[in-house]
């Protein structure tokens, strides 16, 4: 069984390839501040001219580890072996399913230690732009009028992209779905996705919808795959662990782990808007 199809995160933020190695638990994340309006002149700039000063802020990031736990009493995994099951793959797949749920919700919304604050901020919780205009999806033209406000919002903060991806919770995925003009009988979904896509039938631009976001919320955030706006920093991937105790070869129960490093850096906050009001 592949988890690649579970992995939502994934296919919205792209992984930098720079960033692998085991025992890298630490990250420092930089962001360039843009400069300011460029000029026109019948000649190249000179020295002692005013000139903008490249500005990075970078800081150092503490890398999160994702890990599920778990362990197989020894007699169980041999009676389940006797009825032709591997008790240890079916395992370690349960687990991995866990993790990716776990790595969805941080790359999406991000981890409140305490339950209450974002200690580290996934893209819904990063979101610099907000549409909160009451365009409820259920309502056809409302989905449409949504994404194409909120890309207005993001081009207006300097965003451009060739796609956008609409996320949104399953409510609003089941509105859009069967949302029609009541006249012509036209879906609205195809239009929504022709506006993801800069006004082309099809494109990368997509529709993904998850409960990681609650009912009424949704976001936009552009297609990027060359993480110009976001990137997902994984330098451990998806790893399973096996072990028994040597002290007990023979009776020891069998101890799982999978585990992973993932850290979504959001280079430009004003790259992702929310909709609270769909």
């Amino acid at each position: 069984e592949t988890l690649a199809p579970k992995m939502l995160g994934r296919q919205i933020v792209a992984q930098d390839p720079d960033c692998v190695g085991d025992g890298i638990f630490r990250a420092r994340v930089q962001k360039l501040i843009e400069m300011g309006d460029a000029i026109v002149s019948y000649n190249f700039p000179r020295e002692g001219e005013a000139r903008d000063r490249v500005e990075v802020r970078s800081r150092e990031v503490d890398l999160p580890v994702l890990s599920k736990p778990y362990i197989i009493e020894k007699q169980e995994m041999e009676a389940f072996l006797r009825q032709g099951t591997n008790l240890e793959a079916a395992s370690a797949r349960s687990a991995g399913r866990a993790i990716t749920r776990l790595e969805n919700q941080m790359i999406l919304q991000g981890w409140k230690p305490d339950g209450t604050n974002y200690e580290v901020k996934g893209l819904y919780q990063a979101a610099a732009q907000t549409v909160a205009d009451s365009l409820d999806f259920g309502t056809y033209g409302n989905a449409d009028k949504a994404v194409n406000a909120a890309i207005a919002k993001l081009e207006n903060n300097n965003v451009e992209a060739s796609a956008y991806h609409l996320i949104c919770n399953p409510t609003q995925m089941s509105e859009l779905r069967i949302s029609r003009n009541a006249t012509s009988g036209a879906k609205e979904m195809p239009e929504v996705l022709e506006s993801l896509n800069n006004g082309k039938e099809n494109g990368p631009g997509s529709i993904f919808r998850t409960d990681i976001l609650t009912a009424g919320t949704a976001m936009v955030v552009p297609y990027d795959p060359t993480m110009e706006y976001f990137r997902l920093l994984n330098p451990l991937e998806l790893t399973t662990e096996l072990g028994q105790d040597s002290k007990a070869p023979k009776s020891s129960p069998v101890y799982g782990n999978v585990y992973e490093v993932l850290y979504v850096d959001v280079i430009e906050e004003n790259a992702i808007c929310k909709l609270t009001g769909v």
